[in-house]
């Protein structure tokens, strides 16, 4: 679909969308067929949202500007009703259906977010034909009070996780092992991997993959000295990795099913994330102030033989921490909450 892109009507009906500002975004003129729908319009902190893009069907580029200011920007395909700074302009190709929904995303419990509202709007250019262009209308999202704009905070009851002696329970009542048993196929439905995360591929980085909640209850509690991987492994019971592969497969498992949501209804706090805490005391100095996520990313790294020990975690091109420090680091983490009912102290919020 093209438009006359500098036609005088649409540019003037432009314009007076955006010296109105009684009229909603969504009455703001654009061409036929070029939408983006927020939803919900009004998110209060801590829910979920969503965007939805419409082009017509076949070949499109959606060219998307997001901003906090309206205003009129001048462009090669007419004039936006978005003002810099832009937040962000990103590509967006879109399928041949001409729909494409992203969500659902989820607001920050952040209380400086409230009052804040964006503003969307998207160039949509032919991939057949280049100077074929459709223009989005203008969709905003405002960003209200929530029932979560009260701090995270570290508890005993906050958060949860369980050590490999845990996770690696047989079913019985209602324990951990019962847990995994139950959510391990939505949770990994690719089955847990550990070091390189293409899997088991026959190259020079090592992985293993335990394909099922049982494989997961045969591998762990897991001993041994600390160390890395010499090959690629599926469904084994040990590796040359020792106790660091047990303490990084019960690290992941509480990690994923805290993301997952399956905690939720164990903890005090559901919005808050166990990945997203940093390290505050009890691990190696160089990695105080690494967030869980991190730390479980440099143990890949380091397992699966792509990082060499000492591991830099700094960036300053110096070996920083072994892979006993890793393992003590995620010791530390599986243990913090064990059960939900204690705080170690070790974790922090970011």
């Amino acid at each position: 679909m093209s438009r006359r892109l500098f036609a005088v009507p649409m540019a003037l009906a432009i314009a007076a969308c955006l010296l109105a500002p009684t009229l909603r975004a969504q009455d703001c003129p654009h061409d036929q067929g070029f939408e983006i729908t927020v939803i919900p319009p009004v998110v209060p902190i801590g829910t979920p949202f969503g965007e939805c893009f419409q082009t017509p069907p076949g070949h499109w580029t959606a060219f998307v500007v997001l901003s906090l200011h309206k205003g009129t920007t001048h462009t090669v395909a007419g004039n936006l009703g978005v003002a810099p700074p832009f937040l962000t302009i990103f590509p967006l190709p879109m399928p041949e259906s001409g729909v494409l929904c992203l969500g659902d995303r989820q607001m920050p419990c952040d209380a400086s977010l409230i009052g804040i509202v964006a503003y969307w709007q998207f160039v949509a250019v032919s991939n057949g034909q280049p100077k074929s262009f459709g223009l989005s209308n203008l969709a905003s999202l405002t960003i209200v009070d929530g029932a979560c704009n009260h701090p995270c905070e570290v508890k005993p009851g906050a958060f949860m996780t369980y050590t490999q002696g845990g996770w690696g329970t047989k079913c019985a009542g209602n324990n951990p092992g019962c847990l995994r048993d139950a959510h391990f196929k939505d949770v990994f439905p690719g089955g847990l991997i550990l070091g390189d995360k293409d899997g088991p591929d026959n190259d020079k980085n090592y992985a293993l993959l335990l394909t099922t909640s049982s494989k997961v209850e045969k591998f762990l509690p897991a001993g041994g000295s600390p160390g890395k991987f010499t090959e690629d492994m599926t469904n084994v019971t040990s590796t040359a990795a020792g106790v660091f592969a047990g303490q990084l497969a019960s690290a992941m498992l509480n990690v994923a099913f805290d993301d997952a949501g399956v905690f939720d209804s164990k903890k005090c706090q559901s919005f808050c994330k166990l990945g997203d805490l940093v390290f505050a005391q009890g691990v190696h100095a160089k990695l105080l102030g690494h967030s869980v996520r991190e730390v479980i990313e440099f143990s890949n790294l380091a397992i699966s033989g792509a990082l060499k020990a000492p591991i830099d975690v700094d960036g300053d091109n110096v070996g920083d921490v072994s892979l006993s420090d890793l393992s003590t680091a995620l010791d530390t983490l599986n243990n913090n909450f064990d059960n939900g009912t204690k705080d170690d102290g070790v974790l922090g919020m970011p």
